[in-house]
């Protein structure tokens, strides 16, 4: 064994000397074996480095059995049902509500105008973890992961159109933020730049790189990034015991050995596999006249267009089944969006519309309602910093700043105490986030039974 570096003549002469007298062979042979390795070794790198890069990865080209199982899994009457399940199989512990929502916000990449995502956690809640397993049922080819971007690097990207990004931190993205944006709203940036022509002249060219894109990312701060959060649905990691029981019981049986992986590799290669063979359609949704967002919802001109673009990836998930429709003119392929679409949707979105109809950010609110179910459970009025902090095993600081966000708000009062020993916090209404909810329930159920009513006429 020798260490060489093969670019270096003078080390391979030597060991060309040396192997020339060990095997009996001549010096212009063991030459020529060693530039037969060196261009093996050379292509061996490049496919590396060509199979690691999602822009350069060919599409897929599935086996009729492989596209026979995934037309049929897409023809199925019970597709959702189906779909979801197979979700759940493929690992992902909890988090029922996120990850549905994340496999279809990721399934519109394939729209004109995909969605965009933030899942929101403090530190080692699992925010990339649900990112990361949800982001692996999307097809490879499909997806761009991205750990940091430096300030121009949007702008040089290749072949993003109608592909998923992937950013692990929003912290580690900070200075593209701006562009993010940009390429969130338009669907494409546009960078112009100065450049020298052979005769030292100076002139601009401009970099245009295309989407539509869809942005998943992950963050802790929120409210930091607020601009860009309202561009998104926010998916708030579940950080309650039961949740933290669900996942210590599954990593327990998968040191044992009794996690079936064999069977998750397989419904998530399904999985793929179906959005393969899906095709660009434009979708029509019949229905969008009766989706009124209730009048509690912030930012309503934004979260509306979410709702349409979520009811309509719902609607391309079903394309197998539906009636495709060409434009005379134009050629273009269109499928309707039908009443179970919308139903679908507002169902797995119902999380999403409380948490853009309240006030406080989802952060706050978990904290709020952890507040309340300490005073029911102790069946006292008031409570303290320091029971609080115990009770949640948080930092002083975390704690701290909660509060004060809460009596800035109104929703808590001091009733007691001084900045010395403490002061003393009672909240100011028990049942807010319930008749929020009741709200929004009821605004649903009304425009659902609108369409029921569309839907039962046929007009």
């Amino acid at each position: 064994r020798q260490h060489v570096d093969l670019y270096q003549v003078g080390q391979i002469e030597r060991l060309c000397e040396s192997m020339s007298e060990r095997l009996e062979i001549s010096t212009r042979q063991a030459q020529r074996l060693m530039a037969e390795l060196t261009e093996h070794l050379e292509q061996y790198r490049l496919r590396q480095l060509v199979s690691r890069d999602p822009a350069r990865r060919k599409n897929v080209r599935l086996s009729p059995e492989r596209r026979r199982k995934a037309l049929a899994f897409l023809e199925s009457p019970e597709l959702m049902e189906k779909t979801l399940e197979g979700i759940a199989g493929t690992g992902i512990v909890g988090e029922e509500g996120n990850r549905n929502i994340a496999f279809f916000g990721y399934l519109s990449r394939m729209l004109a105008c995909p969605l965009q995502l933030l899942f929101v956690g403090a530190s080692g809640m699992g925010k990339t973890y649900v990112q990361t397993r949800v982001s692996s049922l999307v097809p490879a080819e499909h997806r761009v992961n991205a750990t940091s971007l430096s300030e121009n690097a949007l702008y040089y990207l290749d072949d993003i159109e109608h592909k998923l990004m992937l950013l692990e931190d929003v912290e580690g993205a900070q200075s593209v933020l701006y562009p993010l944006r940009e390429i969130q709203s338009k669907g494409e940036l546009t960078k112009a730049v100065a450049v020298k022509n052979q005769k030292g002249h100076i002139h601009t060219i401009y970099r245009t790189v295309r989407g539509p894109v869809c942005i998943s990312a992950c963050t802790t701060k929120e409210e930091i990034y607020e601009d860009n959060a309202n561009r998104s649905i926010l998916l708030y990691i579940d950080g309650s015991a039961s949740q933290d029981r669900k996942v210590m019981e599954y990593q327990r049986q998968s040191s044992a050995g009794a996690v079936d992986l064999e069977r998750q590799c397989a419904i998530g290669e399904l999985l793929q596999d179906a959005q393969r063979v899906l095709e660009p359609v434009r979708v029509v949704n019949p229905y969008a006249e009766y989706v009124e967002l209730p009048e509690v919802v912030f930012r309503k001109r934004r979260f509306n267009d979410m709702v349409l673009h979520f009811i309509e990836t719902i609607t391309l998930w079903h394309q197998k089944q539906r009636k495709v429709r060409v434009d005379r003119t134009t050629g273009e392929l269109s499928i309707a969006t039908s009443a179970s679409d919308v139903r679908w949707a507002f169902r797995l979105l119902e999380s999403v519309v409380v948490s853009k109809s309240d006030e406080i950010s989802g952060t706050l609110r978990e904290f709020y309602e952890v507040m309340k179910t300490y005073l029911r459970a102790h069946r006292q009025e008031s409570v303290t910093h320091r029971e609080l902090r115990d009770y949640l095993r948080s930092s002083p600081a975390t704690v701290k700043r909660h509060l004060k966000r809460l009596v800035e708000y109104n929703y808590v009062r001091i009733v007691g105490g001084n900045k010395y020993r403490g002061y003393e916090y009672q909240i100011s209404d028990k049942d807010d986030y319930v008749r929020l909810r009741d709200v929004v329930s009821q605004h649903v159920s009304g425009i659902l039974a609108k369409i029921a009513e569309k839907e039962k006429s046929g007009s």
